[in-house]
């Protein structure tokens, strides 16, 4: 439900995309972001621009870091995992 409404608000991205996409890029940097024209996010785009960046709008954002919070903790764990060589 979450994804269909991100695309109506940023139909830009597809819904593989937004399945597929991540809180920190490959650099570790945040994916979601300030910048001079608002809150932006960037999402992995393979067969266009390796990383699309948009604009979001009050709902967007808003659903975008709810999901981020709410998915915290499972985060932390996987990463746990994955560092003490169980992955």
């Amino acid at each position: 439900m979450l994804v269909a409404l991100l695309i109506q608000f940023q139909p830009s991205w597809t819904p593989s995309a937004l399945i597929q996409a991540r809180v920190l890029d490959k650099n570790g940097k945040r994916c979601l972001d300030i910048a001079d024209e608002g809150h932006t996010y960037e999402i992995e785009k393979p067969r266009s621009k390796p990383m699309k960046r948009e604009v979001l709008n009050p709902l967007s954002l808003e659903i975008i870091s709810t999901i981020i919070e709410v998915n915290r903790e499972l985060r932390v764990e996987l990463e746990s995992v994955t560092i003490h060589g169980f992955s």
